[in-house]
């Protein structure tokens, strides 16, 4: 029997760190491929604001049939949601746990988010970057991601919350939830 329990808490611990390490290699990817091109000092938030994220939910929130289809705008490419799928990342996404930054995947100083305006107004390079926990989808082949760059003094810049797979090793942004420019 203590062998048993041995070995479930080392299973368990692998599996964490083998989370642990994906979510990682995920939200670095995500930033790398999408982190705008700026002299000044970028941060990265400790948490996002709930409301920010029931405003990129909404299109998930007002559907009420078994399945809900999202298209991507740069190729011919689709996925079907079935609705366990998107209950899960409506779950997932409102839960503040996975709204805060557990582990600071960059090398940027980590601000909280209500320093976020002060940041940018101090330079009108400096930049901000707020990232959630990933949701793997579909044995994994699949990431969700809540995804903001803010910039130029003020709150401009974009925000989304996409999908992504790999390719070519890395995790690309495939098709969107929600996104926008502001």
């Amino acid at each position: 029997m203590k062998a048993h329990i041995t070995i479930f808490f080392i299973l368990q611990c692998l599996i964490s760190v083998s989370q642990n390490i994906e979510t990682e290699k995920f939200q670095t990817d995500v930033i790398e491929k999408q982190l705008m091109s700026y002299d000044g000092v970028t941060a990265i938030a400790s948490s996002i604001d709930s409301t920010w994220m029931e405003f990129n939910l909404t299109g998930l929130l007002e559907t009420t049939g078994n399945s809900l289809t999202f298209k991507s705008f740069s190729s011919k490419d689709s996925i079907c949601l079935s609705k366990m799928e998107r209950e899960l990342i409506i779950s997932f996404f409102q839960n503040a746990d996975n709204l805060r930054l557990t582990h600071n995947p960059t090398q940027f100083a980590q601000i909280e988010e209500n320093m976020a305006l002060k940041h940018l107004k101090v330079n009108s390079e400096n930049q901000v970057i707020f990232i959630s926990k990933p949701l793997f989808i579909r044995d994994d082949s699949l990431g969700i991601v809540f995804y903001a760059n803010l910039c130029c003094g003020q709150f401009y810049g974009y925000v989304n919350l996409s999908f992504y797979r790999i390719v070519s090793r890395t995790w690309t942004r495939w098709i969107d939830i929600s996104s926008g420019a502001f």
